[in-house]
């Protein structure tokens, strides 16, 4: 006979099994217990909400009105009844402005805005099944017709910073300057208002703060008082048969970093010797001796510009004695500037002066500023109408330069461009019929319609071969085209599309390197905003990169444009832009090696300077010595529009300065005359590092003792809601 049993392991996965069971059904069982018990503590509040609503109902009109509320009466807000377990009960009373019989804002008024009254009862527990409520609620109206309770309204209204109302705002009421005392919250309705009709008339005396949760900031108003003479939003009044509006601007909060700093920041300086007028439109080259040489529009002498130029060492300083006047007619505007290998410098420019405008073109030296030929009006074939927007390059692949030089024309009823060039020794056309008088210009665009060829850009490669790009709208909207030229001025392509990109396209700029790499930057509207793109191609026209790239890494809505560009020896591109990410204009820059691959994470911004002014118009060149680039633009910084010049490139030496105290204060103000700021706080800054987190959204400015150089971004920094920014200060 067999003798069968349970093994060991049997036994332990059944018992296993049964106490699993056993446990689940002692965890129904709680369960179940827990949702009886519950159940009761619900029955218990729904009578305690029944029995509150049924004591309000029986009180007169008048007494239906809570302690610290509005409309004010005995009734508490906030009570604790114990029957059972302990229960909150909350009572929630106002007036209504009922839309069936008209509103207070209606026309014609309904000058009885208190129609009735609104009753909220919440009970609150905590009971085994954690925090519930129930909410009751009811419309109470006068017996009889409505009358006048005497009052004003108070309406409340609240947004964000983009203008959005702000629903379910937390609002605080205080007011204690009336019998019995106001001390209430609520919340506005889904469109941002919370109205109370019926309030108590009372001059200055009502206290409101406005939040939503943690995450938000607060607005509230301000005591009139010694120190706040003049508060900007000071405590509301309500005045008898008025109505009363006030508005709360909140958002969520936001953190910043503030850092002070130390580094090697490039030499930057201002051009022009009389900084008193406007000076715009500057252009600079660099010569073989690292010397500077900057043409640019002034306002000096007459209100109307001349172009004038100067020559600077690479520390700004002036090396001839006077800024020396190149174009004396009134009214000279939008000059270039080349050298050549012997030195010599040749500059553009178009004048306004008799009424059509005229293109010009002069040889200087570079040893004082002097002409060696040229200053006259270029005769072309067009009479009696506009040329404008020169540019210019130089064929210097022989001991002699040809100046070769690009325009619009309207002289077709439509902007046509042309080209035309110039002998070195004497400034002769070079494409004439002989008489050095007369020309026979070339027309860069094959075009015969009415469209319009503008904003020409010109560059030569090293066999002399020459690129003109330009703006164009033969497709409707604006494209960039391009035409390669050989030396003798015979196009070598036919008009050609840099992209095939559907939006608008304009500002072309032309870089070449020393490869013979051509380099086209332009401003591009296919992201909705202006962004700044360029492309690389071969001498042949080909496309290096497969596709064209965005050169600023500014990814927001805001604006880039106006863009120049500029290799080194080395095949790297330098990018500058006016760029508009900190609501005011800046110059900005990027740079790229040959692969189209990008240097600096984040653009560098190229003006040295701790305000909001308007920095705009750059231009970039390369000094040949020691392959640093430099940057000029117009800045009004000082009230009037002035020229900069500065080395650019990424800030070097950076280093944390500690013990840097300084004082930050917002834009936003609680009173006025004298200013009280509402953030306007001191930091000792040991650390060289002050992180605040959870602050408003505002524009702030940081001041200390120490010399300010420059901060980035510019001061006042605007931070946004819910973001982190980081401000550098960079100190003496």
């Amino acid at each position: 006979m067999d003798n069968k049993g349970f093994s060991l392991i049997e036994i332990m996965i059944s018992t296993m099994i049964v106490s699993a069971i056993t446990v689940s059904i002692f965890s129904l069982l709680v369960y179940s217990l827990n949702i009886t018990a519950d159940n009761k503590l619900r029955m218990a509040a729904l009578m305690i909400a029944e029995q509150k609503m049924e004591y309000i109902r029986s009180l007169p009109y008048d007494d239906v009105a809570t302690l610290g509320g509005m409309p004010a009466g005995a009734i508490p807000q906030n009570e604790t009844v114990t029957r059972n377990g302990s229960f909150g009960v909350n009572t929630y009373i106002k007036f209504i402005d009922d839309v069936y019989d008209g509103l207070v804002d209606d026309t014609p008024s309904d000058t009885l805005s208190n129609d009735y009254k609104l009753v909220r009862i919440i009970v609150s527990w905590n009971g085994p099944l954690g925090t519930k409520s129930i909410t009751a609620f009811t419309n109470i109206a006068p017996r009889g017709i409505e009358t006048n309770i005497g009052g004003g309204t108070l309406e409340i209204s609240v947004f964000n910073a983009s203008g959005t109302p702000v629903s379910f705002a937390d609002v605080h009421i205080e007011n204690n300057n009336v019998t019995p005392a106001i001390n209430l919250d609520d919340q506005t309705n889904a469109y941002g208002i919370l109205s109370f009709p019926g309030a108590t008339t009372s001059m200055e005396s009502y206290e409101i703060t406005v939040t939503k949760g943690l995450t938000y900031s607060a607005d509230y108003t301000s005591e009139r008082n010694a120190v706040n003479q003049n508060p900007t939003k000071p405590h509301a009044s309500v005045i008898e048969d008025q109505k009363t509006e006030i508005s709360f601007a909140i958002d969520l909060l936001s953190d910043l970093t503030i850092q002070t700093l130390t580094a090697d920041l490039p030499h930057q300086w201002q051009a022009a010797k009389d900084p008193t007028a406007d000076q715009t439109n500057s252009r600079i080259v660099i010569d073989s001796a690292g010397y500077v040489y900057s043409v640019w529009q002034d306002y000096r002498q007459t209100g109307k510009p001349k172009i004038l130029a100067q020559k600077y060492d690479s520390d700004g300083n002036e090396q001839w004695s006077d800024d020396v006047i190149i174009a004396t007619a009134a009214d000279t505007v939008l000059p270039d500037i080349k050298i050549d290998a012997a030195g010599n410098l040749y500059a553009v420019w178009h004048d306004e002066a008799v009424g059509d405008r005229q293109v010009y073109i002069i040889k200087l030296s570079s040893s004082d500023g002097s002409t060696v030929w040229g200053g006259s009006k270029i005769t072309t074939d067009s009479v009696n109408k506009n040329q404008e927007n020169i540019r210019l390059t130089l064929l210097d692949k022989n001991s002699k330069a040809t100046s070769t030089v690009v325009w619009q024309d309207d002289r077709n009823g439509n902007w046509d461009l042309y080209i035309q060039q110039f002998d070195y020794d004497n400034g002769n056309y070079i494409f004439s019929t002989g008489n050095p008088i007369s020309e026979t210009e070339i027309k860069a665009n094959d075009t015969s319609d009415n469209t319009n060829q503008t904003d020409p850009a010109i560059a030569s490669d090293s066999d002399d071969n020459f690129y003109v790009a330009w703006a164009d709208d033969r497709d409707g909207d604006l494209n960039i085209y391009w035409e390669k030229f050989s030396s003798l001025g015979i196009p070598q392509w036919g008009n050609t599309k840099i992209t095939t990109n559907v939006s608008n396209q304009y500002s072309p700029e032309i870089a070449i390197d020393s490869s013979d790499n051509i380099y086209i930057s332009w401003t591009d509207e296919q992201n909705g905003d202006s962004d700044i793109y360029t492309q690389k191609f071969d001498t042949s026209g080909n496309e290096i990169w497969s596709d064209p790239l965005q050169v600023n890494t500014d990814e927001t809505s805001t604006h880039q444009y106006s863009s120049s560009l500029v290799t080194d020896s080395a095949g790297d591109i330098y990018y500058v832009w006016t760029d508009e990410r900190n609501d005011n204009l800046d110059i900005y820059g990027q740079k790229f090696n040959s692969s189209g691959v990008s240097y600096w994470s984040d653009d560098v911004r190229a003006n040295l300077n701790i305000g909001d002014s308007d920095e705009y118009n750059p231009y970039i060149t390369m000094d040949p010595t020691d392959n640093t680039p430099y940057v000029s633009w117009q800045s009004d910084k000082s009230g009037d529009l002035n020229i900069y010049i500065c080395a650019f490139g990424k800030i070097t030496g950076e280093a944390i300065e500690a013990n840097v105290p300084f004082t930050l204060h917002g834009e936003k103000q609680i009173g006025d005359n004298p200013v009280i700021y509402k953030f306007n706080e001191t930091y000792a800054n040991t650390t060289g590092t002050v992180i605040l987190n959870d602050i408003e959204w505002d524009s702030y400015t940081a001041t200390t003792t120490r010399t300010i150089i420059f901060t980035d971004p510019p001061m006042p920094l605007y931070l946004e809601p819910n973001t982190s920014q980081t401000l550098k200060i960079y100190v003496e």
